[in-house]
């Protein structure tokens, strides 16, 4: 284990008083209900207006695999909002 790193320990190992082992990963935030509004704006409006952001910079030699790669998340985030709010029982 490096002890001097400048990133956060983020894994954490817990031994119980009965011996059993528990891990604890990096915490997740909860996720959030969109209003429609926001929703929209951020599909027709930012997304297509960073994925042209990053075109341009790909085109004066940048690397955006990880910008691209994240708005492919947010997409999908976006696209499974309706489902999981769907499925909650009223």
């Amino acid at each position: 284990m490096h002890l001097n790193t400048p990133e956060p320990i983020e894994w954490r190992t817990f031994v119980r008083r009965d011996g059993t082992m528990t891990h604890s990963g990096p915490q997740r935030a909860t996720p959030t209900r969109l209003r429609k509004e926001t929703e929209d704006w951020l599909t027709k409006k930012m997304i297509p207006q960073v994925r042209e952001i990053a075109a341009n910079l790909e085109n004066a030699g940048e690397d955006v695999n990880d910008l691209l790669d994240s708005i492919d998340k947010l997409e999908a985030i976006l696209r499974k909002a309706p489902e999981r709010a769907a499925k909650k029982p009223r």
